[in-house]
């Protein structure tokens, strides 16, 4: 009997992610490649690469985890990922073969690391709203 091998799905890594898709992102994946959800990832010249721990050109900074698979193969196509402030799981992640445990930890942590960086750290869920433009009111 032939052995079935699924995909991942979402809740094999993504644990939480903040209200109103604040944890998702627009991206483009560059072409060449075929990524499936849960691939970490970095960007290099505003595109989506796979995570290369080795490499010194910007694709060894962990800039989230792609959440639906997309194949680039024959040129740049659109994704999403998930990027600040959100909890994943390192089981359901794809790593490439030459990560080391070490990586992997702050591949956990950078994308959140960096968004504070970006959008201002300490700011909790109404500053975030504000950033945003949503009012945020507390219930």
């Amino acid at each position: 009997m032939p052995m079935l091998i699924e995909s991942n799905y979402l809740g094999d890594w993504l644990k939480y992610e903040d209200d109103n898709l604040y944890s998702r992102d627009e991206v483009v994946v560059a072409s060449g490649q075929n990524l499936k959800s849960g691939t970490v990832i970095a960007i290099v010249n505003n595109k989506v690469v796979q995570f290369a721990p080795a490499a010194s050109d910007g694709s060894n900074v962990v800039a989230g985890v792609l959440l639906l698979d997309v194949d680039a193969s024959g040129g740049d196509k659109p994704g999403v990922i998930i990027a600040p402030h959100a909890i994943r799981s390192r089981a359901g992640l794809v790593w490439p073969g030459d990560a080391t445990e070490v990586q992997k930890a702050l591949g956990i942590t950078q994308p959140n690391a960096l968004a504070d960086e970006k959008r201002g750290s300490g700011r909790g869920r109404a500053g975030h709203a504000a950033a945003k433009g949503v009012a945020h009111r507390r219930q």
